[in-house]
């Protein structure tokens, strides 16, 4: 089967029309995978579904595509939101990559008192969610946003969103009926590597719209925690559940 490369763009994609090709997707199409006028990638921009994109100008710098077909139409992602403490290094890179992958709508660095990375890099989290999607097939990109306290996100937090909150001191259980009553919305708090303070802990306790969640009877790294959290969510509620 011949690889078909696919791309996120920002020009809005539709029936006919012509879209400038980026100088960075110029240098993969043209000067890496040695495309040339006539064939095709596909092209998604998040909100009108995946195309079919054949290219009618083609240079090292510059090039020029036009939406042939449409291969998928958009679809509508659960409304999950991955918060979470950032930590060091490439796990945190990871943290983004695979919240992606596993159906993240909105991103959310929270500083905590035990946060040790309290500056994020947006542009490059933002990067890495773009490649992404385009690996496995999103159509749309997760919304990164600027970080937070804790304190922020709880003060602020939208009346209609229930908060999975990971809980490492082993209280509570996860399953089925741990989302019985979750809105259209839905939120993990995942905390840092040294855990949420005892102060925090008693915080988020205190909001009516989180539900304390234990992982099992270990202790999970951040990304552990993250990863797992994601996956239970998406398989009991999210389009997972959907499918079966």
């Amino acid at each position: 089967m011949k690889f078909v490369p696919r791309l996120f763009v920002d020009d809005m994609l539709g029936a006919g029309v012509e879209i400038e090709i980026s100088k960075a997707h110029c240098h993969y199409l043209f000067n890496v995978l040695r495309l040339e006028k006539g064939e095709s990638f596909l092209a998604f921009d998040g909100k009108n579904g995946e195309w079919r994109i054949e290219i009618i100008e083609a240079s090292k710098k510059h090039g020029v595509g036009k939406c042939a077909t449409q291969t998928r139409a958009q679809d509508t992602l659960p409304n999950l939101t991955l918060y979470f403490a950032p930590i060091k290094g490439h796990r945190n890179d990871a943290i983004i990559e695979k919240a992606t992958e596993l159906g993240a709508a909105h991103i959310v660095p929270i500083i905590t008192e035990h946060t040790i990375v309290r500056k994020t890099n947006t542009e490059k989290m933002r990067q890495i969610v773009i490649e992404a999607a385009q690996q496995c097939e999103r159509l749309c990109v997760p919304q990164i946003h600027e970080p937070i306290s804790l304190e922020q996100l709880l003060a602020n937090l939208d009346k209609n969103q229930t908060i999975i909150f990971a809980d490492e001191a082993g209280e509570g259980h996860f399953d089925a009926h741990s989302l019985a009553n979750a809105s259209e919305s839905i939120g993990l708090l995942v905390g840092p590597e040294g855990g949420f303070s005892s102060s925090e802990r008693e915080m988020i306790r205190d909001c009516k719209q989180a539900i304390a969640t234990s992982f099992g009877k270990r202790i999970l790294r951040a990304d552990t925690a993250t990863y797992a959290g994601l996956t239970l969510i998406q398989a009991l509620w999210g389009d997972w559940k959907k499918q079966t």
